[in-house]
């Protein structure tokens, strides 16, 4: 079933089960668990995990799953800790791999992946949404064997896109942010493309849910890099959503919660009342959850 799968995520999977083979024929007397990133997501409805493709297709199991959802949890997980979850939030997921999670008191609803982990928002070597049509494009333009065509197209979605495409640099965003700063003008594109995206993704979330009461960002670019989430943000104060930039630079030391709150004090008014929409950042724990699910998996079997 998970070879099969792997024409859904053909980035992970086949990988993954050379890892999960391998393991089963190394350690024979242990239980092994598989857990999925789109199990969180099954909570989507209907009208948010449904393509408008013929029922036929649709039959096949083609419909939009959402990804990141261990790293979602884990956020959920982390907030829940820490007192109440917000009403209505978005987990902005920003790595290798990029996804914007719209949640209900910690209940998803939709997420910006599909079928597959190539769609949604701007990613490291990855494109994010397209217009079907360049697909379509693409593999018109491809010489030699259908099979040979879908294959090319397939590496280049997911290989040789995204960040790393625009800026003919590393997929790093160090790498990326540090040409920008010295006024290469590929990587500033880079940087502009894939924080707009972003910010569109979170405005999506916004209308979506009557408004925003959180926005946490994790992943590694979400959670170490000061600039991107300034630009994601740039311009929303006026919506009640604003970071304040010295927290945002620096973590506070005299924090202990894995909860860190950037928010700015004040809103856009200067009327002292707080920003609308609180802005986090919290650690993706996925090791975490995968840890704690298997746990209680094993509980279970006893």
């Amino acid at each position: 079933d998970l070879e099969a799968a792997s024409a859904f995520a053909p980035l992970h999977d086949p990988e993954a089960v050379t890892l999960i083979t391998q393991g089963m024929a190394r350690f024979l007397s242990i239980p092994h668990f598989a857990c999925f990133d789109t199990v969180f997501h099954q909570t989507m409805p209907p009208a948010a995990s449904t393509y408008a493709l013929p029922q036929a297709v649709r039959d096949k199991g083609v419909h939009r799953y959402g990804f990141h959802g261990l790293s979602v949890e884990s956020i959920v997980d982390q907030l829940r800790s820490a007192g109440p979850i917000p009403h209505r939030m978005a987990v902005a997921h920003l790595g290798s791999g990029c996804s914007i999670t719209a949640l209900i008191d910690g209940i998803s609803v939709d997420n910006t992946m599909g079928l597959t982990p190539t769609g949604g928002v701007v990613m490291g070597t990855r494109p994010g949404d397209l217009d079907p049509g360049l697909i379509l494009y693409l593999l018109r333009h491809q010489r030699g064997p259908t099979k040979n065509a879908v294959t090319a197209v397939e590496a280049s979605l997911n290989h040789h896109a995204g960040l790393a495409a625009l800026s003919g640099l590393p997929n790093d965003m160090q790498v990326i942010r540090k040409a920008a700063n010295d006024g290469n003008a590929k990587a500033r594109l880079a940087l502009d493309v894939f924080t707009r995206s972003i910010t569109k993704a979170l405005g999506s979330a916004c209308f979506l849910l009557g408004g925003l009461d959180a926005i946490v960002f994790t992943g590694g670019i979400g959670e170490h890099d000061a600039a991107t989430r300034s630009e994601v943000l740039a311009n929303l104060a006026n919506l009640g959503i604003a970071l304040d930039p010295t927290r945002n630079q620096t973590p506070d030391p005299a924090e202990t919660s894995s909860v860190r709150n950037i928010t700015a004090q004040s809103s856009a008014t200067g009327d002292n009342r707080p920003s609308a929409t609180s802005v986090l950042v919290i650690p993706a724990q996925e090791d975490r959850t995968i840890a704690s699910h298997v746990d209680q998996l094993l509980i279970a079997e006893q």
